[in-house]
């Protein structure tokens, strides 16, 4: 069984049907959106709410799978499941786990739509 991806531009450029721009504009979009949602879902856990922990999740994991982030969409699903636990250890960790690998994911986007870009450029 191949190991899940951090990311996969390639496939997500190719949904998009080779534009790489619309890729750039829908990663912009995460980098703008996914502190908020990761601010509403630690909100969310602190007042007790899981069904807008789950909520929140549930967009984040939304937003990972347009660029095929596994290890991301894997961890939101997770938070997403433990949402309505009473265990707070389990849902803490998966939230802190979470937060990690979308920490990891916005650091990388950058870096990859550029490689992207100059490419697109070098080809016009």
């Amino acid at each position: 069984m191949p190991e899940p991806k951090t990311l996969d531009l390639s496939a997500a450029l190719k949904r998009m049907g080779g534009n790489v721009e619309l890729l750039a504009q829908v990663i912009g979009f995460f980098l703008d959106d996914a502190p908020g949602l990761l601010g509403a879902l630690k909100a969310a856990r602190a007042a007790g709410h899981g069904p807008e922990v789950k909520r929140a999740a549930h967009s984040l994991k939304g937003l990972v799978v347009n660029f095929d982030a596994e290890i991301a969409a894997a961890a939101a699903l997770k938070v997403e499941s433990l949402s309505g636990l009473s265990d707070s250890k389990a849902v803490d960790a998966a939230i802190r786990d979470l937060e990690e690998k979308i920490a990891r994911l916005m650091e990388a986007l950058p870096a990859e739509i550029g490689k992207f870009q100059a490419a697109s450029a070098r080809s016009s």
